[in-house]
């Protein structure tokens, strides 16, 4: 099954970039919502925090993907280079919103259409950050490259809840861990439904 190819694959990448990574993903951490974390154990009004990380959740989310995506395909780079994703701050900001809209809408209706919307734009950001397409474009990209593959996505998806589940309850010290692994796995399944040349070697190794 693709999805298990693909973590494989995502901790070889994984193990032979672990630095990179880790900061990397310390840095997406940071923004995309550890601080909000932080500030509500202590019960912090977060208000203020929760809307920024709102507005720039998108375009972190799109750094990060990039971030790994690049890290799969050979390159040492600099953890702040998860930041590249604000290059692409406007059609990051409208397409992770809609995403999330959609999902939410199919959630509440019916935990079944919500969990077909996630599986169907799994891959906007690649598609906003890679492609440089826009908000139309990175979602009708994400729905071609996905079609016929929506089961190893979901069977990826579970195995990737489930871990994340683990590995917070050291503290949530595996998650320093489990989430770069996870972060190079979904660049993998991307470079492979996008058909990368570079992700096949590894996988099949």
């Amino acid at each position: 099954m693709k999805a298990i190819e693909w973590l494989k694959a995502g901790w070889r990448v994984f193990a032979a970039n672990p630095v990179q990574l880790i900061l990397g993903f310390l840095i997406f951490a940071v923004l995309s919502g550890a601080l909000e974390v932080v500030n509500s154990a202590l019960g912090v009004d977060s208000g203020l925090l929760h809307a920024i990380q709102m507005i720039i959740g998108p375009a972190v989310f799109v750094g990060w993907a990039l971030f790994c995506l690049r890290t799969v395909r050979g390159e040492q780079l600099a953890a702040t280079r998860v930041f590249d994703g604000f290059s692409f701050f406007v059609p990051a900001f409208i397409t992770g919103i809609l995403v999330g809209i959609l999902a939410g809408i199919g959630f509440v209706l019916l935990i079944v259409p919500g969990v077909i919307v996630v599986l169907v734009f799994s891959m906007w950001a690649f598609g906003v950050g890679d492609q440089r397409l826009g908000t139309i474009g990175a979602l009708k990209y994400s729905m071609q490259i996905t079609k016929g593959h929506r089961l190893d996505l979901f069977v990826a998806w579970i195995i990737g809840v489930v871990l994340a589940i683990i590995a917070a309850i050291p503290l949530g010290l595996g998650l320093l861990i489990v989430g770069p692994w996870l972060g190079a796995t979904y660049a993998i399944a991307y470079e492979d439904l996008a058909g990368g040349t570079v992700v096949q070697s590894a996988i099949v190794e």
